[in-house]
């Protein structure tokens, strides 16, 4: 069965300036994402266009280090999608991938995030909806850090708070 989640989220800023800034710093994602302690380009994965890495390691407590790829990049629709393999994801959840639109709204942009992944087996029928609240919590957290980096070149509160007890 597939569990699938789609959020929404207006930023005050450029579609175009965005979806560059996204890809092209894909491996970049914990300088501004809560719940990611470290990333950097994953060197198993050749770059996708100049400048835009194929994949990133991602460590995140709770899954350990996450190995993302990136399937998809369309810059003529603005879209994007990566893979996902975490060390520590239930064996329960597979293929499980990200799809990132960037439209323009006015003169800023509306991004759209669809996150699926395929629940199998009796563990997973009973897991699944435990599965889609965490999955939907990330992503609206993922929403909002986007937002405040986007629009004000700061970090969110929740990420300058892991930031300042990582420091200590």
């Amino acid at each position: 069965m597939t569990l699938s989640i789609r959020k929404q989220f207006d930023i005050d800023t450029d579609a175009d300036e965005l979806f560059r800034s996204l890809t092209t710093n894909f491996a970049d994602v914990s300088s501004w994402a809560s719940g990611i302690d470290s990333s950097d380009v994953n060197p198993k994965f050749a770059e996708v266009a100049d400048g835009v890495p194929g994949g990133r390691i991602c460590q995140v407590p709770g899954f350990g280090f996450i190995d993302e790829q990136l399937v998809r990049y369309d810059p003529s629709s603005r879209t994007f999608a990566y893979t996902a393999d975490a060390e520590k994801i239930p064996g329960f959840v597979q293929n499980l991938k990200n799809t990132w639109t960037i439209s323009s709204a006015g003169s800023g942009s509306t991004v759209t995030l669809n996150l699926t992944a395929d629940v199998t087996g009796p563990i997973g029928a009973v897991m699944k909806p435990m599965m889609r609240r965490k999955f939907d919590k990330t992503l609206d957290s993922v929403g909002v850090d986007l937002k405040t980096y986007a629009e004000t070149g700061r970090v969110s509160p929740q990420k300058s708070k892991e930031l300042a007890k990582a420091a200590r």
